[in-house]
């Protein structure tokens, strides 16, 4: 390291006897150089721990679901058959094995990159929920809140399944339950193949993270108008169904997904506390 410093000397001039001595002050530069310091700790670096094994972990995910996939196509269009159909299957052989583990694959890469998109929606949010008096600083690593906000919407995932079900089994026969249950993980088995890339940019490039986010919450509400639709053509079957109905929407759309997005911030802040 290099320090320019300033050094002054006072200078007497020798003056005849009838005057009065006068001082002149000069000013010398001069450029010392100095070493670091061996216990000197070195300036600390971003934190960048485990970003790229949060990326390996969606690859390596994506992966699976391209192996199981294998170029065939009618597992596409029996997911799709199962978010828009009500008819019951009747040939035991139509929902087979790996058709069912493609959909569970398709389901837990919905719930690694919702987490991502979820992550990188705490910023882009911040205003609204600052306003409201909750504060979260981000101190730890990045990956740390990532692989939180994953567990948080793997959670969702499989506790609104679980949920669908029970209500479904309750208001309806067993067959429509599970018609419903399976309208729900297609639905977010096809969101998976467009929030896959969107947490992919979320994570390369977060200054467009408010570009991305409305593209992920437009999506979303697609496939979730889909599959409410769904649910109306299996449980509306009265004039006073429009009662449960209703209270479907607030209690099984919408609070869930308030809670989902308030634990996140919550654990976030307990992490980074």
């Amino acid at each position: 390291m290099t320090v320019v410093a300033d050094t002054t000397t006072t200078q007497a001039l020798a003056m005849p006897a009838d005057t009065v001595a006068a001082d002149t002050v000069v000013t010398h530069k001069a450029i010392m150089l100095t070493y670091p310091h061996p216990n000197r700790p070195p300036e600390t670096a971003p934190q960048t721990f485990g970003f790229s094994a949060v990326v390996l972990l969606l690859i390596l995910v994506f992966t699976a679901v391209c192996l199981r996939f294998r170029n065939n196509v009618k597992y596409v269009k029996a997911i799709v058959d199962d978010l828009v159909e009500v008819r019951l299957r009747h040939n035991i052989f139509d929902d087979t094995v790996r058709e069912t583990s493609f959909l569970v694959m398709l389901n837990a890469l919905w719930s690694l990159s919702a987490g991502i998109i979820v992550y990188a929606a705490i910023p882009v949010l911040s205003p609204f929920w600052r306003e409201a008096g909750f504060s979260l600083e981000m101190t730890a690593a990045p990956a740390v809140y990532m692989l939180c906000c994953m567990g948080i919407t793997l959670a969702y995932s499989m506790l609104m399944a679980c949920a669908y079900s029970l209500v479904g089994n309750v208001f309806t026969d067993s067959s429509h339950a599970v018609m419903w249950v399976k309208g729900f993980a297609a639905s977010q088995g096809l969101l998976s193949l467009i929030f896959f890339p969107l947490a992919l940019l979320c994570l390369c490039y977060p200054e467009y993270g408010a570009q991305l986010l409305w593209v992920a919450l437009g999506s979303f509400a697609i496939a979730k108008i889909i599959f409410i639709w769904k649910g109306f053509r299996i449980f509306f079957t009265q004039i006073s169904s429009w009662v449960l109905f209703l209270y479907y929407l607030c209690s099984l759309e919408i609070v869930p997904l308030v809670i989902t997005f308030v634990a996140a911030l919550q654990i976030c802040a307990f992490v980074g506390s």
